[in-house]
């Protein structure tokens, strides 16, 4: 039997499945949401900066990548690479997309979310 979806819902459950195909589950997670709450929250745009190091390698850091961190330690979830952190955001300020035929959604986060 189908799931009846009430027609106030529908928009936002619209967009929160294509949110779930526009990037891996990872990149909107580090791009999108976490990026909207940094904005909420501590009122500047999420950003980081990357140095090339003396022994050929580069080093990520900023405020929303150690931001990022403390929400994976927090949550109990497995750490990321700063590097991975960085890329999602950039994927996401760049609106890149990574199936052919999926649609930006129209709103990184639902209307009647309580942060």
């Amino acid at each position: 039997m189908p799931i009846r979806v009430p027609g106030a819902w529908r928009g936002n459950i619209e967009d929160w499945g294509r949110s779930l195909t526009v990037r891996s589950p990872e990149d909107m997670l580090n791009g999108e949401w976490l990026a909207e709450v940094f904005r909420k929250f501590f009122g500047s745009e999420p950003g980081y900066t990357t140095v090339e190091t003396d022994v050929g390698g580069s080093s990520t850091d900023g405020p929303f990548i150690r931001f990022a961190e403390a929400v994976f330690e927090e949550y109990g979830l497995p750490p990321r690479a700063r590097s991975s952190i960085a890329k999602a955001l950039t994927n996401a300020k760049r609106g890149y997309v990574r199936r052919k035929h999926a649609k930006r959604p129209s709103q990184s986060l639902p209307e009647d979310s309580s942060l």
